[in-house]
């Protein structure tokens, strides 16, 4: 695994488990968990490829 990729990573879980979000759920609702699906999805797909 090379820097760049463990530097993603690292980067996405930092995003998902900080209270700070990009569309807070407290203001929009369901439509905030928008921004922490694509983040998963995003880490989902730096993990599959090689």
């Amino acid at each position: 695994m090379n820097k760049t990729k463990l530097l993603k990573i690292v980067a996405i879980l930092i995003y998902l488990f900080s209270p700070i979000d990009i569309l807070p759920e407290a203001v929009l609702g369901p439509l905030g968990l928008v921004d922490d699906a694509a983040a998963v999805w995003l880490l989902i797909k730096i993990l599959l490829t090689k």
